[in-house]
């Protein structure tokens, strides 16, 4: 039989640890009563699943999950590869497990009465045939919002409470909209930058291809993310090359949404001693070490600082972005500030809020939030309908 102390050797060995994750891990697999090959394979599996997301079954799924319908493991790039080789099954970096989204759908669009209980299905489109078949008419398309969760690019994932996503996804679809919530390969030796932005990138094509058989409007498509998602999602928008590279214009994003995000990778925290421990842990396992590489992925430096309302021939005007903060936010805070004066002094529309009585993890679980972020989204489209007339 194993003790607590030799499971934390154990764990300290296989995996990287806090704390918490340790007390939590204990509590779960019940060490007294493991013998130790038994013992070692559940740490190593249930970790893993924390930080990294559920292995997940092959086909999709439909069902009803916090009283909302949701289509589960939508695949949005096959990429075709060699399914002999171990490294695409992983849960972290795999294509099997990231290149996969969830659908939420608002209740205006009335599925409770078709979906009963959990259906499967072996791809989107069989999906898709069934709700036709059921009667289901998409005849009002809705705005449609994307979430991508954080994790410092090395870790998460969209099922994974801990991280955001499913609150954000489910709360933006109670507020009205199609909500979309998206999986990316972490980072690795060998999926280090550009491969989250560009498998973001690949997702928005998808979801920008298929909304409108879920009943979203293309025209009407925003991004939101959290944290490392905050980075993704701010590139892409102002880095035109990512989504040049599937066949989109940034044109097609009408907003941004950034929470606690990362916007200037060589100066996180304004140059303090916490830069040279954020970029050891998460910047150089994401991005290398090369600092040019770091500077073409910060957002902050693809915003052009305009002096006197000067115009840049040419150039496309950037989407309106909300920006936010937690109250206490590991110093996150001073880099969304930055971030905000850039846009600003660029003439993008920007506002920036600060969340009371949150922290850098509960701000992305928090209802004042959505409702700062669906405001947002809800003047933007005043604005649209009105440029359209």
């Amino acid at each position: 039989m194993d003790s607590p102390s030799s499971v934390q050797r154990i764990i300290d060995e296989e995996i990287d640890t806090t704390p918490d994750e340790f007390e939590e891990i204990v509590e779960k697999v019940q060490p007294s009563q493991c013998k130790f090959g038994m013992l070692k394979e559940s740490v190593i599996n249930w970790v893993n699943s924390r930080r990294f997301g559920p292995s997940e079954p092959s086909h999709i799924t439909l069902t009803v999950k916090d009283d909302l319908v949701c289509l589960l493991g939508v695949p949005y790039y096959s990429p075709g590869f060699d399914f002999k080789d171990p490294f695409n099954h992983t849960l972290a970096h795999g294509y099997l497990y990231k290149h996969k989204l969830n659908v939420y759908f608002p209740k205006e669009m009335n599925l409770e009465s078709v979906v009963k209980g959990e259906l499967s299905f072996k791809s989107f489109e069989e999906c898709i045939k069934f709700l036709e078949l059921s009667g289901v008419d998409f005849k009002e398309k809705l705005p449609v919002l994307v979430h991508t969760h954080g994790g410092g690019w090395i870790r998460g994932d969209r099922n994974l409470p801990f991280y955001g996503a499913p609150f954000m996804g489910t709360h933006y679809a109670k507020k009205g909209y199609l909500s979309i919530t998206v999986s990316y390969r972490l980072a690795s030796l060998e999926n280090r930058h550009p491969t989250q932005v560009e498998d973001l990138s690949r997702a928005i094509r998808w979801i920008y291809d298929h909304c409108q058989s879920l009943g979203g409007d293309r025209d009407k498509f925003f991004l939101s993310g959290h944290s490392a998602g905050a980075h993704l999602v701010s590139l892409v928008s102002l880095q035109p090359k990512y989504l040049s590279a599937v066949g989109l214009s940034t044109d097609c994003i009408k907003g941004v949404i950034a929470i606690s995000g990362i916007y200037n990778l060589p100066k996180v925290f304004g140059g303090a001693w916490k830069d040279s421990l954020f970029q050891k842990f998460y910047v150089i396992p994401s991005f290398g070490t090369d600092l040019e590489v770091w500077m073409e992925a910060s957002p902050l430096h693809h915003v052009k600082t305009r002096q006197g309302g000067e115009e840049f021939e040419g150039e496309k005007a950037l989407p309106p972005f909300i920006l936010f903060n937690a109250f206490s936010d590991i110093g996150l805070e001073h880099g969304g500030f930055e971030f905000f004066q850039k846009l600003q002094s660029s003439g993008v529309k920007v506002t920036h809020h600060i969340i009371p009585f949150t922290t850098h993890k509960s701000v992305s679980q928090n209802i004042n939030t959505v409702e700062l972020a669906v405001q947002f989204v809800s003047k933007r489209l005043q604005e649209l309908a009105q440029t359209e007339h």
